[in-house]
Protein backbone atom coordinates (compact mmCIF):
# COMPACT_ATOMS: atom_id res chain seq x y z
CA UNK A 1 0.00 0.00 0.00
CA UNK A 2 1.35 3.90 -0.70
CA UNK A 3 0.17 6.25 1.01
CA UNK A 4 0.67 10.11 1.01
CA UNK A 5 1.71 10.89 4.73
CA UNK A 6 -0.02 14.78 5.24
CA UNK A 7 -2.43 16.29 3.19
CA UNK A 8 -4.62 19.24 3.83
CA UNK A 9 -8.00 19.24 2.89
CA UNK A 10 -10.59 22.65 2.82
CA UNK A 11 -9.65 26.09 2.28
CA UNK A 12 -7.11 27.87 4.51
CA UNK A 13 -6.89 31.20 6.28
CA UNK A 14 -3.08 31.45 6.11
CA UNK A 15 -2.24 33.99 3.85
CA UNK A 16 0.33 32.16 1.99
CA UNK A 17 -1.98 28.99 1.38
CA UNK A 18 -5.17 31.37 0.82
CA UNK A 19 -5.85 30.38 -2.63
CA UNK A 20 -5.90 26.78 -2.21
CA UNK A 21 -8.73 24.40 -1.69
CA UNK A 22 -8.62 21.05 -1.92
CA UNK A 23 -11.86 18.48 -1.15
CA UNK A 24 -11.55 14.94 -0.53
CA UNK A 25 -13.36 13.89 -3.83
CA UNK A 26 -10.80 16.05 -5.74
CA UNK A 27 -8.01 14.53 -3.64
CA UNK A 28 -9.95 10.80 -4.73
CA UNK A 29 -9.17 11.92 -8.47
CA UNK A 30 -5.62 12.94 -7.93
CA UNK A 31 -4.68 9.57 -5.67
CA UNK A 32 -6.29 7.92 -8.34
CA UNK A 33 -4.16 9.34 -11.47
CA UNK A 34 -0.85 8.83 -9.15
CA UNK A 35 -1.71 5.22 -8.48
CA UNK A 36 -1.49 5.83 -4.52
CA UNK A 37 -3.76 3.96 -2.48
CA UNK A 38 -4.66 6.98 0.33
CA UNK A 39 -3.74 9.53 2.73
CA UNK A 40 -3.44 10.90 5.97
CA UNK A 41 -6.32 13.97 5.63
CA UNK A 42 -5.76 16.27 7.85
CA UNK A 43 -7.72 19.70 7.84
CA UNK A 44 -6.26 23.57 7.01
CA UNK A 45 -6.05 26.09 9.76
CA UNK A 46 -9.66 26.46 9.83
CA UNK A 47 -9.98 23.51 12.00
CA UNK A 48 -13.55 22.51 9.98
CA UNK A 49 -12.69 19.00 11.89
CA UNK A 50 -16.64 18.09 11.84
CA UNK A 51 -17.15 18.71 8.26
CA UNK A 52 -13.90 17.40 6.87
CA UNK A 53 -14.89 13.90 8.92
CA UNK A 54 -18.12 14.30 7.20
CA UNK A 55 -17.15 14.90 4.17
CA UNK A 56 -14.41 11.47 4.18
CA UNK A 57 -17.37 9.87 4.92
CA UNK A 58 -19.71 10.59 2.38
CA UNK A 59 -17.11 11.13 -0.42
CA UNK A 60 -14.47 8.82 0.49
CA UNK A 61 -13.17 6.65 -1.93
CA UNK A 62 -9.17 5.73 -0.67
CA UNK A 63 -8.34 4.88 2.13
CA UNK A 64 -8.03 7.89 4.71
CA UNK A 65 -6.61 8.00 7.59
CA UNK A 66 -8.18 10.98 9.55
CA UNK A 67 -6.41 13.33 11.89
CA UNK A 68 -8.08 16.26 13.03
CA UNK A 69 -6.03 19.49 14.06
CA UNK A 70 -6.61 20.08 17.89
CA UNK A 71 -6.13 23.62 19.07
CA UNK A 72 -5.67 23.26 22.74
CA UNK A 73 -7.88 26.97 23.66
CA UNK A 74 -10.70 25.32 21.83
CA UNK A 75 -12.68 23.55 25.05
CA UNK A 76 -14.62 21.44 22.74
CA UNK A 77 -11.38 19.52 21.11
CA UNK A 78 -12.39 16.47 23.93
CA UNK A 79 -16.01 15.95 23.29
CA UNK A 80 -14.94 16.02 19.56
CA UNK A 81 -12.31 13.36 19.89
CA UNK A 82 -14.86 11.38 22.34
CA UNK A 83 -17.98 11.58 20.04
CA UNK A 84 -15.93 10.22 16.97
CA UNK A 85 -13.30 8.31 18.61
CA UNK A 86 -14.18 5.50 15.81
CA UNK A 87 -13.59 7.58 13.00
CA UNK A 88 -10.15 9.30 14.58
CA UNK A 89 -6.60 7.87 13.75
CA UNK A 90 -5.16 10.51 15.30
CA UNK A 91 -4.51 14.00 15.84
CA UNK A 92 -2.52 16.80 14.81
CA UNK A 93 -1.28 20.01 16.17
CA UNK A 94 0.84 23.19 14.48
CA UNK A 95 1.80 25.39 17.34
CA UNK A 96 2.83 28.34 15.41
CA UNK A 97 -0.26 28.81 13.54
CA UNK A 98 -1.98 28.42 16.94
CA UNK A 99 0.82 30.69 18.44
CA UNK A 100 1.18 28.39 21.20
CA UNK A 101 4.71 29.31 23.11
CA UNK A 102 6.96 26.27 23.78
CA UNK A 103 4.93 24.24 20.96
CA UNK A 104 4.39 20.94 22.18
CA UNK A 105 5.64 21.43 25.84
CA UNK A 106 3.34 23.99 26.51
CA UNK A 107 0.78 23.29 29.54
CA UNK A 108 -2.36 24.23 27.10
CA UNK A 109 -1.25 20.30 25.35
CA UNK A 110 -0.77 18.51 28.43
CA UNK A 111 -4.37 17.65 28.56
CA UNK A 112 -4.17 16.20 24.84
CA UNK A 113 -1.12 14.61 25.63
CA UNK A 114 -3.16 12.29 28.44
CA UNK A 115 -6.06 12.28 26.73
CA UNK A 116 -3.79 10.61 23.44
CA UNK A 117 -1.54 8.48 25.63
CA UNK A 118 -4.88 6.72 27.33
CA UNK A 119 -6.68 6.23 24.05
CA UNK A 120 -3.39 5.06 22.43
CA UNK A 121 -3.31 7.47 19.77
CA UNK A 122 -0.09 9.17 17.81
CA UNK A 123 0.09 12.82 17.59
CA UNK A 124 0.84 14.53 13.96
CA UNK A 125 3.10 17.27 14.95
CA UNK A 126 4.10 20.50 13.04
CA UNK A 127 7.72 21.44 13.42
CA UNK A 128 10.14 23.61 11.39
CA UNK A 129 10.38 27.65 10.44
CA UNK A 130 9.25 28.97 14.00
CA UNK A 131 11.71 27.20 16.12
CA UNK A 132 9.89 29.25 19.14
CA UNK A 133 6.46 27.60 18.68
CA UNK A 134 8.05 24.47 15.79
CA UNK A 135 11.31 23.19 17.01
CA UNK A 136 12.12 19.27 17.05
CA UNK A 137 13.43 19.78 20.21
CA UNK A 138 10.30 20.85 21.78
CA UNK A 139 9.01 17.18 20.61
CA UNK A 140 12.24 15.56 22.08
CA UNK A 141 11.45 17.11 25.01
CA UNK A 142 7.71 16.24 25.82
CA UNK A 143 8.35 12.68 24.23
CA UNK A 144 10.42 12.01 27.10
CA UNK A 145 7.04 12.70 29.58
CA UNK A 146 5.37 10.38 27.50
CA UNK A 147 6.84 7.57 26.52
CA UNK A 148 3.69 5.95 25.29
CA UNK A 149 3.01 8.44 22.94
CA UNK A 150 3.54 7.57 19.46
CA UNK A 151 4.74 11.55 18.01
CA UNK A 152 5.42 12.02 14.23
CA UNK A 153 6.88 14.87 13.18
CA UNK A 154 6.51 16.90 9.99
CA UNK A 155 8.94 19.05 8.49
CA UNK A 156 11.62 18.27 10.78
Amino acid sequence: MIIDGHVHVGRWNYPHYASLEVTVSALNTILDKCEIDGAVILPTDRKENESLLREIKKEGTKAYWFFPWIDPRNQEWENFLEKNISDINGVKIHASLDAVPGGITHALYRPLLEFIADKKMPIYVHCGRIQKTASYKHVLKIAKQFPSVQFIMCHL
